[in-house]
């Protein structure tokens, strides 16, 4: 079976078999609404004062390292995607953070796409 997509928005789109002339599947991505992790405040006490006294500016300037590893990670975006059939069934679901999938057929687990094609050495883009 081959398959013409309707829209270049490979997310958004219908799905039409070449051959038949008619939709095959149906693509509908939303956003999910994401819940902004809040940002750390850093505060000193009087004991952390004085003894950041004593040890040179530079270093009171820095952030912790994990500081923006952890509000990266936080805010991600999350969408789901549908693939439901001609008869309007759903055949598929993805749910994405960020570009990392989570991929269900047919009510059945796959995982990632390293799991879906059952490759670990292959780098998806």
């Amino acid at each position: 079976m081959l398959l013409k997509f309707t829209t270049p928005d490979m997310l958004n789109t219908t799905l039409f078999d070449v051959a038949r002339g008619d939709r095959a599947y149906e693509i509908t991505t939303v956003v999910e609404p994401v819940e902004l992790a809040p940002i750390p405040v850093f505060t000193t006490t009087s004991e952390d004062e004085s003894s950041s006294s004593r040890s040179s500016s530079s270093s009171r300037a820095k952030k912790p390292r994990s500081y923006s590893h952890w509000e990266d990670k936080a805010n991600v975006e999350k969408r789901k995607t549908t693939i439901t059939d001609a008869s309007g069934s759903v055949v598929a679901t993805i749910s994405w953070k960020g570009r990392r999938p989570e991929i269900v057929i047919r009510g059945e687990k796959v995982g990632a796409l390293t799991d879906l094609f059952g490759s670990s050495s292959v780098r998806f883009l």
